[in-house]
């Protein structure tokens, strides 16, 4: 597994603080969500980050392909097809939040498919879990791993359900939301956030510990941090590296420019040794 590290070349606040709390909207964000690190799975505008797939998520096109009606994200299919789709991204810690609605005919399942080498779903009927016809129902998922490697998932108030790893197996459990629709089935999404969980600052907020200046006469830039536990960089080209390398991950920050025309940025994925 190749390993990266993250370089900062922008001012770099890693810590989040709660903010007052705008009025909701389907499909957004409050301040107070993204300061406690939501992300939102459907844009309420378009089927992006949505993936297909049987039996378990791929990068296949989801046939027939969901319709974004009025902000709601609609599965649904013919009386001969069944539809199976799957945000693109799972996490091995995380709590999900989301509203469902179905129509009359109950051939939906929702669910929570496992990944591991082979994958797993565990399905539940529609009409259960949204017990009124036409009407949104507020549904959650939760999905936590062990340091001995158990991924434990649990939908809406169902019993957790823990799933052991393979002896041997390198691969870590992911989960995520599984939709199953078929012979003339329709069930509807929207507000699907997801917060990861777990995570850790890389950022202490006092001093650059667990970072390094890339070295080199041509590279200008000063770091420092200031009183307000800010990361600052000033006077021109450089990079600020961390010393820890990451596999899988999420990163999430805060940044601000002060100035015009400025050719910055956060990169991942980088070359080890190079700037």
């Amino acid at each position: 597994m190749r390993l990266h590290r993250i370089i900062a070349a922008v001012v770099i606040p890693l810590l989040l603080a709660p903010t007052t709390r705008a009025e909701e909207k389907p499909n957004t964000l409050t301040p107070k969500e993204i300061a406690e690190g939501w992300i939102l799975l459907f844009d309420g505008e378009t089927a992006f980050g949505w993936v297909g797939g049987r039996g378990r998520p791929t990068n296949e096109k989801i046939q027939p392909e969901p319709v974004v009606k009025e902000g709601g994200l609609i599965f649904n299919s013919t009386k001969a097809e069944t539809l199976n789709a799957y945000p693109s991204v799972g996490f091995a810690n995380y709590e999900m939040s989301f509203e469902a609605r179905r129509s009359g005919v109950s051939n939906a399942s929702l669910g929570l498919t496992v990944s591991d080498v082979g994958g797993s779903t565990l399905w539940f009927g529609a009409d259960a879990l949204c017990p009124t016809v036409n009407a949104w129902t507020p549904l959650t998922l939760k999905g936590t791993t062990s340091e001995s490697g158990v991924h434990t998932v649990a939908f809406a108030n169902k019993r957790p359900f823990p799933v052991s790893p393979v002896p041997g197996n390198p691969i870590s459990f992911t989960s995520r939301l599984a939709v199953e629709v078929r012979l003339g089935g329709r069930i509807e999404l929207r507000n699907v956030k997801i917060r990861p969980t777990k995570l850790h600052p890389i950022f202490n907020g006092k001093d650059l510990s667990g970072w390094k200046v890339f070295p080199g006469p041509k590279y200008k830039s000063v770091f420092t941090v200031t009183p307000t536990r800010e990361i600052a960089l000033n006077n021109g080209p450089g990079d600020l590296q961390t010393i820890e390398k990451y596999a899988n991950f999420c990163l999430q920050l805060d940044c601000k420019t002060n100035g015009k025309a400025l050719n910055s940025g956060v990169f991942f994925r980088c070359i080890d040794g190079q700037y």
